[in-house]
């Protein structure tokens, strides 16, 4: 029952935490490498990149928490 309740919370913070990581990191490539003719990506995905990263932290907390570390 723990490793099932282990994997139900983390599976979903090891996605968010990735998918925040890789917002951030093509927001801030697409800031520094520029395209001719095409925008940056916008301020405002970076900020969804930080707020993924960190809810991905926090339920990672929430299982160690909870589970704890085997």
């Amino acid at each position: 029952m723990r490793e099932l309740l282990s994997s139900l919370i983390g599976v979903p913070a090891a996605i968010l935490l990735a998918a925040g990581l890789g917002i951030v990191a093509v927001t801030l490539l697409s800031r520094v490498r520029r395209a001719a003719g095409r925008p940056p990506i916008r301020w405002a995905h970076l900020v969804l990149g930080v707020g993924l990263c960190g809810a991905g932290v926090l339920l990672l907390q929430l299982d160690v928490s909870l589970v704890g570390v085997r």
